[in-house]
């Protein structure tokens, strides 16, 4: 048994649609209060995530607009 997969004509509603303005604000938002919290977090809290108290302060630190590679797809 043959299975066939074509990557180039694809059905509309097979794309990617893309994110509004707004909810793009919105995500920024949300990032940027989870990076807030994420410096407010206590020792045993950041041991629980792996992360480390300087590591959490440089992201912490970070602007909203700062956002991971894939976002920008």
């Amino acid at each position: 048994m043959t299975i066939s997969v074509r990557t180039k004509g694809l059905h509309a509603e097979c794309q990617p649609k893309p994110r509004s303005l707004w909810k793009r604000f919105a995500q920024h938002i949300a990032l940027r209060r989870q990076r807030q919290h994420l410096g407010h977090l206590d020792e045993h809290l950041l041991k629980d995530i792996g992360v480390t108290r300087e590591e959490a302060f440089v992201e912490s630190r970070k602007s909203a607009w700062d956002v991971p590679e894939h976002w920008h797809k």
